[in-house]
């Protein structure tokens, strides 16, 4: 997906916010708690993107918010927890994780309708990236997905709000 690898200078929500709480600082799950946006399942996310991108990027299209819960609901069939996110002029990715597992995939929906894929390894600012697509097929991603097992070892403490 062409992403940065995470770092203080290049994070969206801190940048100019010398104030914030950084994904590796050791407060960072105590605080991520209190966030409005940690309380909404992720079929609650999608659909505020689409009016209200929380200040991040621009809104989401209709047709781009009924693909993510599309792919939300898809996850959630296979037994996934699901998360979402806002990406680049109007996408959203929509994250896939089994609970304690430190490996995620993201399925990145393009404002076109063309799709992306990324699957990492790691947590934060460490990790490392397993597969990564920038153009795939809609049908080709949820393969992916469908037939993904996560690596062990499974990782205790990860902060998981359930649908």
């Amino acid at each position: 997906m062409g992403r940065e690898k995470y770092t203080y200078e290049n994070d969206p929500i801190c940048m100019n916010d010398p104030n914030c709480i950084r994904m590796d600082d050791p407060r960072f799950e105590e605080e991520i708690l209190k966030h409005p946006w940690f309380n909404l399942s992720t079929l609650e996310k999608i659909t505020e993107f689409k009016d209200n991108p929380s200040g991040y990027d621009v809104a989401a299209p209709q047709c781009v918010v009924d693909e993510a819960i599309k792919l939300h609901e898809f996850g959630v069939s296979l037994g996934l927890k699901t998360d979402a996110f806002t990406h680049g002029q109007g996408g959203l990715d929509v994250e896939f994780f089994h609970v304690g597992s430190d490996e995620s995939v993201d399925i990145a929906i393009n404002p076109d309708l063309t799709y992306e894929l990324c699957h990492e390894k790691g947590i934060g600012s460490e990790y490392e990236t397993i597969r990564e697509d920038e153009s795939i097929s809609l049908q080709e991603a949820m393969d992916y997905v469908k037939n993904w097992v996560p690596t062990p070892p499974l990782v205790e403490g990860r902060v998981v709000k359930a649908d």
